[in-house]
């Protein structure tokens, strides 16, 4: 019996689900006075994280054992080619061979997008984009290229993506300014193999969007573009030509700007979107979307905590940073866009520090590395650079008892959706307060007041029984610091 006992404790003790997590530790401390800001992470392997981070406009990079936190490199800047550089790190990915980091440059008249390339020191850089467009060698058109981001290839290499602006120089000639995707294939040896445009067509420029890049099979991918309301689907289908067309192949009315997406082996996407404000000035609550066979789009769950950023492997899911307050809390949902563990508490800062930013990144083999930075009380400059490591299967906990709720920590729904008599409303306060839930029309005018009292923290119900016309209604709820909506089909 004894023996057994041993045994079974020794299980336990070995479960990655009972492992603790690692950290946090500092990777980087500046003096007082000094700005750290816009960083970010990606694990080629589940031993070391490539940590990236600017000062300034000078963009550094560290590689550092997710064990330990000891680094593994020395601190490295990236070097400043030209005078009156705006440097801004947009995106960083492993890859099989190393890291690559996606940086634009601006200046007065010019924007420039670099990728460059490294393991432990920088390796490569190739200007991939100088923002000068030339036709006929008569009219110039400056190019402006935003919502940035890199993709790594199954097998090898990576993808570059963007959104392309660009206004002529003679509108009245030329017709009205350009939009759309932009898509770089790097091979292996950091070579552009294939690239692909969107000319004339795509999203119009706006805040929030963001931009993924798939690729699908060896002769196929498919940009995914988020923003405020909208999910973009358009395919690339690849042949052995130099440059292909991007052409349009879906649109979804969900979605609220990405901070990160999964795509599963099975071709479909889960997108974690942010929350969003309609153009009627209806809030709309940050949720999980599901992309079936790139054909319909739905809402699987919406979430009480503002997403921040996400990172992803087909392989196990996708986990993202969320804010709850002042702390810093880890979602994971699994392959299928289920919940994997309850949300936990990845740092909760002490009272002499606040959390600026932070970003998160997964290896192939699960391991889940948070980073942040975090500016000292009364300081408006983040000055400490710090890290955590958890395991995909690692629980963390989930006592926020010292922490003040998220403004928008509470949670709605409302089902049968759709109905065609009685609606129930379900909700969840993290705190007492007055509360009201109110019915509003697609043009943003209120219907009925349902509820308007104060209540208590906790689980409460209502019910919504429509004296009018069928069609789209959206619930609210509101207290006195947020409010969560759900649209919801009223069939009569």
């Amino acid at each position: 019996m004894h023996a057994l006992f041993l045994t079974l404790l020794t299980l336990c003790l070995a479960s990655p689900a009972w492992a603790q997590p690692w950290g946090p530790w500092t990777i980087a401390e500046l003096p007082s006075g000094s700005a750290l800001h816009n960083p970010q992470v990606c694990l080629r392997n589940s031993d070391t994280a490539d940590v990236f981070y600017q000062i300034g406009d000078t963009v550094f990079h560290v590689s550092a054992d997710v064990t330990t936190g000891i680094a593994a490199s020395t601190p490295m800047a990236f070097p400043m080619e030209g005078t009156g550089w705006a440097r801004q790190l947009c995106d960083v990915v492993a890859t099989n061979e190393g890291w690559a980091a996606l940086v634009y440059d601006t200046t007065a008249n010019l924007n420039r997008t670099t990728v460059f390339q490294g393991h432990d020191a920088l390796g490569s850089d190739s200007v991939i984009d100088d923002g000068e467009v030339m036709y006929s060698g008569e009219w110039v058109s400056v190019s402006i290229n935003y919502s940035l981001g890199l993709t790594a290839r199954a097998d090898s290499g990576f993808f570059v993506g963007w959104l392309n602006w660009w206004a002529y120089d003679d509108p009245w000639f030329w017709g009205e300014d350009g939009c759309g995707p932009v898509v770089f294939e790097f091979d292996s040896e950091g070579v552009v193999s294939r690239q692909a445009c969107n000319g004339f067509m795509g999203p119009n420029r706006s805040a929030g969007q963001t931009l993924e890049v798939y690729d699908l099979s060896s002769d196929s991918g498919i940009v995914l573009i988020s923003e405020p309301g909208w999910t973009y689907i358009f395919s690339i289908v690849w042949d052995n030509g130099a440059f292909m067309p991007i052409e349009p192949f879906a649109l979804f009315d969900c979605g609220g700007g990405s901070a990160g997406a999964l795509l599963t082996h099975g071709r479909t996407v889960f997108v974690v979107s942010r929350s969003f404000v309609d153009g009627q000035q209806v809030p709309h609550p940050g949720a999980v979307l599901r992309v079936d066979s790139l054909s319909s789009c739905t809402v699987m769950r919406t979430l009480s905590d503002e997403p921040i950023m996400a990172a992803s492997d087909p392989d196990f899911g996708i986990a993202w940073l969320a804010w709850h307050g002042p702390a810093i809390l880890l979602y994971r949902a699994d392959t299928t866009g289920a919940e994997f563990l309850p949300p936990g508490i990845m740092h909760g800062p002490g009272l002499d520090s606040v959390v600026a930013e932070a970003a998160v990144g997964i290896s192939s083999g699960g391991r889940i590395v948070a980073v942040w930075s975090e500016r000292m009380a009364g300081s408006n400059h983040a000055t400490l650079l710090r890290m955590k490591s958890v395991g995909w299967d690692t629980y963390l906990g989930a006592d926020d008892g010292d922490f003040a709720p998220h403004a928008s920590s509470f949670i709605l729904s409302a089902f049968p959706n759709p109905f065609n008599g009685t609606l129930k409303i379900e909700y969840t306060l993290p705190q007492a307060g007055n509360v009201e839930v109110s019915v509003y029309n697609v043009l943003g005018q209120k219907v009925e007041t349902i509820l308007s009292a104060p209540q208590e923290a906790g689980n409460h119900s209502t019910a919504w029984s429509p004296k009018t016309a069928g069609g789209v209604y959206f619930v609210t709820i509101r207290t006195e610091t947020a409010a969560r909506t759900t649209k919801v089909l009223y069939l009569r």
